[in-house]
């Protein structure tokens, strides 16, 4: 009786790990194309990957440019308050935490600057400090 209920803990807990991890890591795309995005389009010169699971950052501070000088402007939770182009990871159905890489267009450069793309469906962007990334984040242009 001991092996019949062991075995069946045993399985329900492979179930319940193909129903989380089954997909095995993903890309999700956010955006498709729209005439709206055209200009965005032009403008990128590059892809901002942020991954924040070695890290563990969650959070980008971001800044606005007034004429060369950056000035710290807000903090921005990269899961609530962004939209990437895409997101890579582990991307089960109970939780986004396992999601660790996230993908900005770029616009713009300016020494450590960039200029990205955080909410691609509405074109909104910022100004981040790559090496303000580093701290929190392994990032990759």
């Amino acid at each position: 009786m001991k092996i019949t209920i062991l075995s069946k803990i045993l399985f329900l807990k492979f179930l319940f790990s193909i129903l989380l991890f089954g997909d095995a890591p993903v890309e999700r795309y956010h955006v498709t194309y729209s005439p709206g995005l055209r200009h965005t389009l032009k403008e990128t010169t590059g892809i901002l990957t942020i991954n924040s699971g070695v890290k563990g950052g969650r959070e980008i501070e971001t800044y606005y440019k007034n004429d060369k000088d950056f000035k710290l402007s807000e903090t921005l939770n990269v899961i609530k308050e962004t939209t990437p182009i895409s997101n890579f990871g582990w991307q089960p159905i109970l939780s986004d935490s396992l999601v660790t890489n996230y993908r900005y267009t770029v616009t713009a450069e300016d020494g450590d600057y960039l200029e990205i793309v955080y909410d691609a469906k509405n074109g909104s962007k910022t100004w981040v400090n790559t090496k303000e990334l580093e701290k929190t984040s392994i990032s990759q242009l």
